[in-house]
């Protein structure tokens, strides 16, 4: 018996290892002095590196980046070779065949979204602006992916032993690692740029608003027997890691689709397949079948806060990044100084962080997704943006909401060619390429797709759940929509009214497409289905409020006050997940943004502004804040419990609705034919 007890002990070495770095809270220590060393990085790239505009053979910093040109364009067997493609005399490589890998990547991703950076030949000494920080970031997401993690590894394997009594050194010792200042001045300032640090600095700073707004509860903490998003989120992860793919959308005994039976498209199951395995490499026991139900263990939240952060950064960061690149690039763009406040407006997001990792969602994987669609757009990638979009269309069917957008835009677009017939069947076959390839392990047979399919369109719910700024639900108060018409009936109508509202902003960009007009359609658009489409939820203001934002410097006033009552239309929803500090102090934190000093200027005429008038918004705004502090300190009317939250929704859709117009209104401005070759030049 002594002997296997023993034998389990060192089983179960790994397992405890990870429990006590949870029980002694070193995640938070780690967490943050980990933020606070990417920063000091990001501080030392600001300075010069090894050979900076020293010619002929600059220094180490054309070395790695000659060897992303030489893996990138050459065949693997001739990257050690002298040949007349591969200078050996000119930083030829001279390290092992992982270094000439990890340049291969690198390379790739240089490649991607600036090609002229690694070009053969021609991109010797390139030292661009966008060179530069990309090439900076190769070195940053090197140390976030491979030094750090070596280090939390050791931490935990070192303060975790018997012997070691002193714990409370393992802060000071994770620092002296992380801020080894030999190391960050070789590799983040030997190996000059002012823009990219700005993007990286607010992007840590985003990271850190992300971690303390999840050290706050989320939907359904303690609440049985249904619990909320967190545990279907959980649960999905359970189903996905322990029965195969075939049965993820099936009812049977191993999987209770009442129970958060899987209701997003396969891309979701997917996800939650990749973070199930994480989560069960850590901790098993937080998604076993059947017995971890309701799992809330400590172990097991952190690990669940860990993948939307991960999400956020592997997929929604770089895909603002991508944006930014591409509409802070055009020649037309003169006002540089606005790129820090657009960034901040993008990754800070109040609705987003509260959602996703408050109330807990990953609407950052579908919505990273559409901004990358939407940036391969403006920059003249059409099938790129294609694949993208369908991703996005993959992960959540909500991502709908922007479809009439995208397929107008490119309809225009593809119409004013040359060969438009052969543009549009290219457009088309990358769509259906893309479909098949995500929903391949379905294709066998009709009924495996009906059984998808079935559980993406829950019109069993009614047309509207809870209180949500919408027409259907802010017109309920005087027509009982659920009592006069049937589901059957409701789903005409809906879809009616929202195809109806969606023309005008589709027709514009067929008849006129360009890039401007092709933002303020996704904006119109995610505008036309969030007011009028079946089964809306107070989450889904999250999908006009994106566009709005892309919109916000060409319309700060309409991105200020849309998100402002974007806000408002969530708070009964952030007060029953408990989460009302959070709200107020993101709230706080957005009001210091909208009155950063570079939005003091505004481009145009806002005609919502205009039409409101002073006076009529300083009263909705008084509204506004005395609703806050009513619906926290006051009770409701025992007849009319949810008087406070009909308020609410009623002033948020008036509000919806005055913004809907008034961008309609500036899209049909936009409505100037123009060539082809004009739209694809410029951005706006």
């Amino acid at each position: 018996m002594g002997k296997a007890k023993k034998v389990r002990d060192s089983a179960s070495d790994d397992c405890d290892c990870w429990w006590w770095l949870i029980q002694n809270g070193t995640p938070t220590v780690f967490i943050t002095i980990g933020l606070f060393a990417l920063l000091v990085r990001v501080a030392v790239s600001l300075h010069p590196y090894s050979g900076a505009a020293n010619p002929p053979k600059f220094g180490d910093y054309e070395a790695q980046r000659h060897w992303m040109e030489i893996t990138t364009n050459l065949p693997v067997k001739e990257w050690y070779r002298n040949s007349s493609s591969n200078d050996l005399s000119y930083w030829g490589l001279d390290y092992p065949p992982l270094t000439a890998y990890q340049s291969f990547i690198h390379g790739r991703f240089l490649r991607f979204f600036h090609p002229d950076s690694v070009s053969l030949f021609t991109s010797r000494g390139h030292e661009s602006y966008l060179g530069k920080l990309l090439m900076r970031w190769t070195v940053l997401s090197s140390d976030a992916l491979i030094f750090f993690p070596a280090v939390l590894y050791f931490i935990v394997v070192h303060y975790n032993q018997s012997s070691r009594s002193r714990k409370s050194e393992l802060g000071w010792h994770t620092a002296a690692l992380l801020l080894s200042p030999c190391l960050i001045l070789i590799d983040h300032g030997h190996f000059q740029n002012g823009t990219p640090t700005v993007f990286i600095t607010i992007g840590l700073f985003a990271l850190l608003v992300r971690v303390a707004v999840s050290l706050h509860p989320y939907s359904g903490a303690a609440n049985p027997p249904k619990f909320g998003d967190y545990e279907a989120q959980r649960h999905w992860m359970e189903i996905t890691t322990n029965l195969p793919v075939k049965e993820w959308y099936r009812n049977s005994s191993s999987n209770d689709l009442s129970y958060w039976g899987l209701d997003y498209p396969p891309l979701t199951a997917y996800q939650s397949f990749i973070h199930g395995r994480f989560l069960r490499f850590f901790h098993p026991d937080s998604v076993s079948l059947f017995t971890s139900r309701g799992h809330e263990s400590y172990l097991g939240k952190l690990l669940m806060r860990w993948t939307v952060l991960s999400s956020d950064a592997l997929i929604f960061f770089p895909a603002v990044l991508y944006f930014i690149v591409v509409h802070y690039n055009q020649s037309s763009r003169s006002r540089k100084s606005e790129l820090g406040w657009h960034t901040a407006a993008l990754l800070l997001s109040p609705c987003l962080i509260l959602i996703d990792h408050g109330h807990f969602q990953f609407n950052c994987i579908s919505l990273g997704f559409t901004i990358g669609a939407v940036a391969a757009i403006l920059s003249g990638k059409d099938l790129v943006g294609s694949v993208l979009y369908c991703l996005a269309l993959n992960h959540k069917q909500m991502s709908a909401y922007f479809a009439p957008a995208f397929f107008s835009h490119l309809l225009g677009k593809s119409l004013r060619r040359k060969h438009p017939i052969v543009e549009v069947l290219k457009l088309g076959l990358v769509v259906l390429g893309t479909f098949a390839a995500v929903w391949w392990p379905y294709l066998y047979s009709t009924q495996s797709v009906l059984e998808v399919l079935s559980r993406l369109a829950p019109f069993e719910r009614g047309i509207f759940e809870d209180y949500v700024a919408n027409f259907w639900c802010a017109s309920s108060v005087l027509i009982k929509w659920k009592r006069l018409f049937t589901t059957d009936s409701l789903k005409l109508i809906s879809f009616t009214a929202t195809v109806i509202t969606c023309l005008p902003s589709m027709i514009q960009q067929i008849k006129s497409p360009s890039y401007r007009g092709f933002l303020y359609a996704l904006l119109n658009s995610s505008f036309s289905f969030y007011l009028f489409s079946f089964q809306v939820h107070e989450k889904s203001i999250l999908l006009p409020l994106l566009p709005a934002t892309l919109l916000a410097v060409e319309e700060p006033f309409i991105f200020k006050w849309f998100t402002q009552f974007a806000m408002l239309s969530m708070f009964p929803l952030i007060c029953r997940d408990n989460l009302v500090v959070a709200y107020l102090a993101l709230l706080a934190l957005f009001i210091l943004i909208l009155n950063a000093p570079v939005q003091h200027k505004v481009r145009e005429t806002n005609y919502l502004s205009s039409y409101l008038g002073s006076a009529t918004m300083f009263f909705i705004l008084c509204c506004y804040f005395v609703l806050h502090i009513v619906y926290l300190t006051m009770h409701p009317p025992e007849k009319y419990p949810f008087l406070f939250e009909a308020i609410i929704m009623n002033l948020c859709f008036s509000q919806f609705v005055l913004v809907t117009l008034a961008c309609n209104i500036k899209q049909w401005l936009l409505n100037k034919p123009v060539k082809l070759e004009e739209i694809e030049k410029k951005l706006i």
